[in-house]
């Protein structure tokens, strides 16, 4: 009888277990199993900020905006896929790198919205800028982000790698946008060599060699020192037809699309007003304009308030894009 007490004992724990297991695992996502055809589906901020994707192979999808309410992201290695479905995050905060930290390679975000995001980063004192890339979506990009948009504020200090969007990019970038203001004026001295904010862009502070960037723009206000772009910082990779709008106020090298190209820039413009010495209407000239490629790129000398570029063609009146 004991024996047989304890069976039946043992027999009710595992149904409960089991019981309050499969309800765990219906609550935590509206539904889905984190398959390509049948994602995990995130309705609430709590399912977002709970949902562990830095498994690769794992997909999700939102299916409601979500208010974070001043919560930061999950500021980690993104590895899954993520589909926003035309929907929005809003008021995400972060004090770090953005709302998704790293997208890693293999990894991709698609049709979503940050509305509102709100970035204010400091490097640690021992640590130079150089060291952290800040940005409203995510820090850096090695994957695929499309049909993506930012507004807000990205503040930093003593961050080297500084964009309204993405701070580095080595991925892909595609039908993306930034709205809103990027501000990163910072000097600091290490061993007696002074150190100035690397590259500030409205949309991304670096685009590397294998980067690409393509139909995307920044209607920015961009502030920072050396290195400041209206689209981009430093461009080592590809840009294709994209813009950039907005004030571009930098001490030396400002660009109203670009402050160095070392890449390609293909069918970009940029009317933005630029300020600064050695600054240009599209790109700097102090910017290694003519160590890249620019085909059929133009900026317009009435926005810009700029007759003279390391690149492109200047022209009157731009008033397209928005």
């Amino acid at each position: 009888m004991a024996s047989s007490k304890r069976h039946l004992t043992a027999a009710v724990l595992a149904f409960f277990t089991w019981a309050l297991c499969a309800r765990t695992a219906a609550v935590e996502f509206a539904g889905g199993t984190g398959e390509p055809n049948d994602p995990y589906l995130i309705a609430t901020a709590e399912q977002f900020l709970t949902a562990d994707f830095t498994v690769p192979e794992t997909y999700f999808r939102l299916c409601n905006d979500i208010d974070l309410d001043r919560k930061a992201g999950p500021l980690t290695y993104f590895r899954a896929h993520l589909d926003g479905a035309g929907f929005e995050i809003r008021n995400a905060i972060s004090s770090r790198a953005g709302v998704f930290g790293g997208v890693m390679a293999g990894a991709s975000i698609r049709n979503l919205v940050v509305a509102d995001v709100d970035v204010v980063t400091t490097a640690l004192p021992d640590y130079p800028g150089s060291m952290l890339a800040a940005g409203g979506f995510a820090a850096e990009n090695f994957g695929i982000i499309e049909n993506c948009g930012v507004t807000g504020v990205v503040v930093t200090w003593r961050v080297g790698t500084v964009g309204g969007f993405v701070g580095g990019n080595a991925g892909a970038i595609i039908n993306c946008y930034f709205d809103g203001w990027v501000i990163a004026p910072w000097e600091d001295k290490v061993e007696g060599d002074e150190l100035e904010s690397a590259y500030v862009g409205g949309l991304v502070s670096v685009n590397g060699e294998n980067g690409l960037i393509a139909n995307s723009l920044a209607w920015a206000t961009v502030l920072g020192n050396r290195g400041v772009g209206g689209l981009v910082g430093r461009n080592a990779g590809t840009i294709r037809n994209c813009y950039a709008r907005g004030p571009v106020v930098g001490q030396v090298g400002a660009g109203g699309l670009v402050s160095e190209n070392t890449g390609h820039l293909q069918t970009c413009y940029a009317a933005s007003l630029v300020t600064g010495e050695m600054r240009g209407g599209l790109v700097s000239l102090a910017g290694g304009g003519i160590l890249g490629s620019v085909s059929n790129c133009v900026w317009d000398w009435t926005d810009t308030d700029c007759h003279w570029s390391g690149a492109g063609i200047g022209v009157h009146g731009i008033r397209g894009g928005g």
